[in-house]
């Protein structure tokens, strides 16, 4: 009987261990599956970013063009004229892109 309760109370024990290691085990793939994920987040975000930034300079170089443009065209752009404001929305686009700037209200 003495036997019978050591080796019940060994492979109880072996049990608790294993299934000890089994628990560890997950909350290691956890903790790298999170990292993981973590750091994709963090790559996806300066991809966008880095898209973003060139897009906002792909647009200030176009509309750098546009005003240079109209002002051979017509000596200047006149304040308050669509043209102008139509530059002004445009700018605040590129800006509103840019991660590098504050974004305009």
């Amino acid at each position: 009987m003495y036997c019978s309760a050591v080796a019940k109370r060994f492979d109880q024990e072996k049990r608790e261990r294993e299934e000890q290691q089994r628990r560890e085990e997950r909350a290691r793939r956890e903790e790298i599956a999170r990292l993981r994920n973590e750091e994709q987040a963090r790559l996806d975000k300066l991809r966008s970013d880095a898209s973003n930034w060139h897009e906002a300079q792909r647009i200030r170089s176009y509309l750098s063009a546009v005003r240079d443009t109209a002002i051979k065209k017509f000596g200047v752009i006149q304040p308050g004229s669509e043209s102008e404001e139509w530059l002004i929305w445009a700018e605040d686009q590129a800006e509103r892109l840019d991660p590098l700037t504050k974004s305009p209200p």
